[in-house]
């Protein structure tokens, strides 16, 4: 069986300067990061794996801190409770 590591817990104030992160990235993006996750999301399903999530803000040149990627995961796990399923 394998073990997940341990989950950061993040408190409000936390999650508000990541949620302000994450908005301020992808709001000077929205049109390519959006063109860019549909191309891997050949079910119009609206959701994309997280390793493709990743290749888009990496093509992108999107950065998040290493405290604010975490929180990004625990968001798309908490989105469908599924490991490495990205809603976009």
């Amino acid at each position: 069986m394998k073990e997940l590591p341990d989950w950061t817990i993040f408190n409000p104030t936390d999650e508000k300067t990541f949620d302000k992160e994450i908005a301020i990235a992808i709001s000077s993006n929205v049109g390519p990061f959006e063109s860019a996750c549909k191309v891997y999301d050949s079910g119009d399903s609206g959701f994309i794996s997280l390793k493709h999530f990743e290749s888009v803000t990496n093509k992108l040149g999107i950065k998040f801190s290493d405290e604010c990627d975490k929180y990004i995961h625990l968001l798309f796990y908490s989105h469908s409770f599924e490991l490495g399923r990205v809603p976009y």
